[in-house]
């Protein structure tokens, strides 16, 4: 599809967490051992500890710390985001919902006026999935942090992509960056620990070890850790942010990086060994556009691609994506009204003979 940072088909992990998931399947181990002390000297945060996923951080954070008292968020920060609503995360975790501003503006008045003995916490989120643009304002991380300290509450921030890198040095707008959001004075930093950071479906936490101490003791930590094999990948793709070259061992960056002319290169590999080989009623075509990325608020623009265009005489575009989803390797691809798109951006090239493979078998 081109979806990188499609949440439910999973990040591509790099070969330290490939190696280090065979390596734990084979005994027992203590594959947690090390893990705080990684995401603290990678974050800057004084500690921190993994759940399942996103979704459950927030709600263990939030039940945590906010448990019976208001949290205060600006309307346009609200967001749904794979079937989870924060509006109901809120309210599972015992805490009441204030929302303040309106869906384009909010200013720091907005919250000043919203504090009140009953407030357990200021929620900042940072847009993952979707912009708002135009006549639009929001207050920066940097005043909430000046009015979370002269209110005395802690600050929670929500980063869905949870990035690691600092993407612009490699030529993007500026994303939320876990390390500078704890430098700048977030008190708790909840983020996924798949998407732009490449490692397995994982939920990160990430702040003060006053507020982590108490965390692991709520019962819903234990309801919520993640097994040794999902630790231990999650490790070893935390080892690899030590390295210099930090590109090299994000294979998810890699792909958002991929420049077209890569795209069309694959793109040529595989029409060669597919052209004359489609039944008389599928008809193949190349066509620009851009990779639909994910859960990313960087505009597609800045993915440019090459699409292959699959048409049939004879099949559906929703029949031609099922002939290809239940093969014993699926191949998902985008399904547009009368036809299926590939998109190589997120093709290994060790792919393109399955592909190929699976297109002559299904449109042959």
């Amino acid at each position: 599809t081109g979806d990188v940072l499609n949440s439910d088909l999973g990040s591509p992990l790099n070969e330290h967490a490939q190696k280090a998931l065979i390596n734990i399947s084979k005994g027992y181990s203590t594959p947690s051992y090390d893990l705080c002390q990684l995401l603290a000297e990678i974050t800057g945060a004084e500690s921190g500890i993994v759940v399942n996923n996103n979704t459950a951080g927030i709600l263990l954070t939030l039940n945590t710390i906010c448990d019976g008292k208001e949290i205060i968020i600006s309307r346009g920060e609200i967001e749904e985001t794979n079937g989870s609503r924060l509006t109901d995360i809120i309210e599972k975790s015992g805490a009441k919902l204030i929302s303040v501003g309106t869906t384009n503006k909010t200013h720091l008045y907005d919250y000043q006026r919203a504090i009140s003995d009953k407030t357990g916490a200021v929620i900042k989120v940072n847009r993952s999935n979707f912009r708002i643009i135009g006549f639009v304002d929001q207050v920066t991380l940097t005043d909430l942090v000046g009015l979370k300290e002269k209110a005395n509450i802690p600050l929670i921030e929500i980063i869905g992509n949870g990035c690691l890198l600092d993407l612009t040095q490699l030529g993007f707008p500026e994303e939320p960056y876990v390390p500078l959001s704890i430098k700048t004075g977030s008190d708790v930093v909840c983020f996924s620990g798949d998407r732009l950071m490449g490692g397995p479906q994982s939920g990160i936490i990430v702040g003060k070890s006053s507020y982590i101490s108490i965390m692991k003791e709520n019962p819903f930590y234990h309801a919520l850790k993640p097994n040794k094999l999902t630790i231990s990948s999650l490790s070893a793709t935390l080892k690899s942010y030590l390295d210099d070259d930090l590109l090299k061992h994000n294979i998810t960056v890699q792909f958002l990086c991929r420049p077209i002319d890569e795209i069309k290169s694959l793109n040529k590999i595989l029409m060669e060994k597919i052209r004359d080989k489609m039944s008389n009623s599928v008809i193949l075509s190349l066509s620009d556009g851009y990779s639909k990325i994910g859960s990313f608020s960087i505009p597609p623009e800045r993915f440019p691609t090459e699409f292959i265009i699959i048409r049939s005489d004879k099949l559906t575009s929703k029949e031609m994506s099922e002939r290809l989803r239940m093969r014993d390797i699926p191949i998902i691809v985008n399904i547009d009204e009368e036809s299926v798109s590939l998109d190589m951006r997120s093709v290994f090239p060790d792919e393109i003979d399955e592909i190929a493979k699976a297109l002559i078998e299904c449109f042959g």
